[in-house]
């Protein structure tokens, strides 16, 4: 109890209650942060499931749009816990109170566009604005506060746009949501800019690098972990394991290793030059809208994963190409562009493998979906291989030097390889 009480008493800096993170402690996920995920496991499995109901333009469209509403909860948080200590009482309540928020907003995915839409808007409102105005509180007349302000500024404007679409349905609810989800995505790139203050800056956003790249790490883990749970759960459905089942099953498991393979042989180097950066706040940005796109391939490869499973032999239908080929596109097209972001290389084995794949897209109709999902994997463990064979290119500290991909911290390069990434 006194542990609590004096967590509630004024910082330093202006701090109205101390809560900022002591950087020279480091500033390692913690495990409340962890627990946070397990939440957008349950999520991502719901979007999941929801697509696979609804494999239509329509069920496309709404799949996407709440793909990137969880997304932008989730890493609004993440930078929340960059700069606010988790193990501080008022932070841990805080914490504990977005994901309640969380899970009943995740309870609503299903029927997001229908019945309970109204419950998916009230919990994005809450947990947007709500979180921004108590670490505003929190702040006082700390300098990060002019920050919060405009983030809090911006989470309003937003507010009457998901509030009303919860309660209008049909055309105008896409209409409200996909607007209020274009103010939302815009503003960092803005610089939350407001009328007669300015914008912000990203030298003005002290974040830990380490900290932000290991929570976007940890959450393509959180995704692939969820793909991983559905392949299984479809396999133990089925009544009888047929040769077609077990290739199958193998097919959708090594792609999603494959994802992870191919992520992780590029991002941990990252991570550290991320950490040392002169404008961490820049590549903290690069972050957040790069791994969008990851993360949605991977929620889409799940349902292709599920229905190879289910019809290891069938027809191939246009919805099976969508899944299993977009999936993979989308994903590698969020890879690439991440990678060509925080290098000094054009992703050009990256850019192969999205073309390798998009090969099958005139023949998929004469082929089963094993087949299909086969010729996916192939260019995906062939980007494996080079990655593991060769050295990975020259990163970015965003300062305008060059550190070597190695691992090594020589003198700055002065030849790119744009043969890498």
């Amino acid at each position: 109890m006194k542990r609590f009480f004096e967590n509630l008493q004024g910082g330093t800096d202006g701090q109205r209650i101390d809560a900022l993170r002591d950087r020279k402690d480091g500033t390692h996920v913690s495990t409340l942060e962890l627990f946070f995920d397990v939440v957008y496991v349950f999520a991502i499995g719901q979007i999941s499931h929801e697509l696979l109901g609804n494999l239509t333009w329509q069920g496309a469209l709404e799949a996407s749009m709440i793909t990137i509403a969880l997304w932008w909860v989730w890493i609004d948080t993440t930078w929340i816990t960059n700069w606010f200590d988790p193990k501080k009482m008022p932070v841990r309540l805080m914490m504990i109170g977005l994901m309640g928020l969380s899970l009943i907003m995740s309870v609503a995915i299903p029927d997001a566009f229908g019945g309970r839409s109204e419950w998916f808007a009230i919990t994005y409102v809450t947990i947007q604005v709500g979180r921004s105005a108590l670490c505003l509180f929190m702040l006082g007349s700390n300098e990060q506060a002019a920050t919060f302000a405009r983030i809090t500024a911006w989470a309003l404007l937003t507010a009457p746009l998901w509030l009303a679409g919860g309660f209008i349905h049909g055309d105008a609810q896409f209409l409200l949501w996909g607007l209020a989800l274009l103010i939302d995505s815009s503003a960092p790139a803005l610089g939350y800019r407001v009328p007669k203050f300015g914008a912000s800056t990203t030298k003005n956003w002290t974040i830990a690098g380490g900290h932000l790249a290991e929570r976007c790490q940890l959450f393509i883990i959180v995704c692939l972990g969820e793909s991983i749970l559905l392949t299984g759960a479809s396999l133990s459905y089925e009544k009888e394991l047929t040769y077609a089942i077990a290739l199958a099953f193998g097919a959708a498991f090594s792609i999603s290793v494959m994802m992870w393979w191919v992520y992780f042989s590029r991002s941990g180097r990252a991570a550290e030059i991320f950490e040392n950066a002169k404008d961490p706040g820049g590549m903290g940005r690069a972050y957040t809208y790069f791994h969008m796109p990851m993360v949605a391939g991977i929620v889409t490869m799940a349902v292709a994963n599920e229905k190879v499973i289910a019809h290891p032999t069938g027809h191939v239908d246009p919805e099976f190409i969508w899944v299993a080929v977009g999936g993979a596109v989308l994903y590698m097209f969020g890879n690439a562009v991440f990678n060509s972001r925080i290098t000094d290389a054009f992703p050009k084995r990256r850019t192969i493998t999205l073309l390798a794949i998009l090969t099958v897209v005139p023949f998929a109709h004469l082929l089963n979906p094993t087949i299909v999902m086969f010729w996916v994997l192939v260019p995906f463990v062939g980007l494996a291989l080079l990655d593991g064979l060769t050295a990975p290119p020259p990163y970015k500290d965003l300062s305008g030097n060059r550190v070597q991909g190695d691992g090594s911290h020589g003198e700055p390069e002065q030849q790119v390889d744009i043969d890498g990434g």
